[in-house]
């Protein structure tokens, strides 16, 4: 941890400290799903586009020519969430106290400050999580502090782009199709093509250049690699398991394997229900994005200071020392019908 002084001013911008600890990435940003973008606007703009094609036909030269139609645009605009966490430290948090995990070294306020940063990256690596997951999940995550979504702020994607159900997954807004992971006479592989399906009708003439993904809860992902179909291609799969963990962000205490053209990796953040599941592809440009707005501070309106992931301010005062952390995060999937939320019999 760098040292920290204070000098002359009372308020000192600490954001870089913010980088001195990196923080842990989760596991869907390690996949890399995400692309990332800055807005000093407290409003953002989201577009979904539909990429058509026009049918050509022959004619005689010199006859009309044929026009091209255009890709339609549905813009969703969005406020942008906004969090905060401060800590305010007093003489008496550090008076006749030993630092931790030492016998005899004093408790001083830089390290009652180091260890309160500390604290604040994991809170933060915390909030990126949850906002991350919950777009695949099928919606922004803005919630207050009793765990209840905020108006206007938490918004399901297919609302948002005016998605049919019929164009989702199962049919159904935001509906999760069951299915049981114990019946040896059913093939999940089977079940499962038909989110490859799906997700081919709906990309269109998108490309081909993804892979279909499952988030598995680690129930059902036992039960999975536990199913007769499956035994044999997971006691085989090792030859291919390190190259697969390197294109998937290098995945480490997370159970993988790849067959019939899907690649299911098991999910330990928690934040998947153990017996849930969610399908996607991964390789769409823009299809998850990630936006950062500034802070809520003079030099933030005033265009004198970068827009960041997190911020992180320490005012000193003669009788307190005053962390202050904040961040503005939205994260949205502007293809919503390409995901599908499985519930499983494990």
């Amino acid at each position: 941890m760098a040292d920290l002084r204070f000098g002359d001013q009372g308020l000192i911008n600490f954001t870089p400290l913010m980088t001195l600890m990196p923080r842990v990435e989760n596991m869907l940003e390690r996949m890399g799903i995400f692309s990332v973008d800055f807005t000093d606007e407290d409003k953002v703009e989201f577009e979904r586009i539909e990429i058509g094609y026009d049918e050509m036909y022959a004619v005689a030269r010199g006859a009309d020519r044929q026009v091209a139609g255009d890709n339609q645009a549905k813009t969703a605009i969005l406020r942008m969430p906004f969090f905060t966490l401060d800590k305010i430290i007093k003489p008496k948090d550090v008076h006749a106290l030993r630092a931790f995990a030492t016998a005899t070294d004093p408790e001083t306020v830089q390290s009652k400050a180091e260890r309160v940063i500390a604290r604040v990256q994991k809170s933060h690596a915390r909030l990126h999580q949850k906002i991350m997951y919950q777009a695949l999940k099928g919606s922004t995550w803005a919630q207050d502090k009793d765990g209840n979504p905020v108006p206007n702020l938490q918004k399901t994607f297919q609302s948002m782009f005016d998605v049919a159900d019929a164009d989702m997954y199962n049919g159904a807004a935001g509906g999760a199709k069951s299915y049981d992971l114990t019946d040896a006479a059913s093939n999940p592989a089977d079940e499962f093509e038909k989110v490859r399906k799906h997700v081919i009708d709906k990309a269109g003439d998108e490309g081909d250049n993804y892979e279909i993904v499952a988030v598995l809860g680690s129930d059902a992902f036992t039960a999975l690699k536990n199913h007769p179909d499956f035994v044999e291609a997971y006691a085989n799969y090792a030859s291919e398991e390190e190259p697969l963990r390197r294109r998937l962000g290098g995945l480490a205490n997370n159970r993988v394997l790849r067959w019939q053209g899907v690649t299911y990796v098991e999910d330990i953040s928690g934040e998947i229900p153990t017996d849930e599941g969610y399908f996607f592809p991964r390789g769409f440009d823009e299809m998850f994005q990630l936006m950062y707005g500034k802070s809520d501070t003079i030099d933030a309106e005033n265009g004198d200071e970068e827009i960041s992931e997190a911020y992180l301010y320490v005012t000193t005062e003669r009788r307190r020392q005053i962390v202050e952390s904040e961040a503005s995060i939205v994260a949205v999937n502007t293809r919503p019908e390409l995901v599908a939320h499985y519930t499983f019999t494990v």
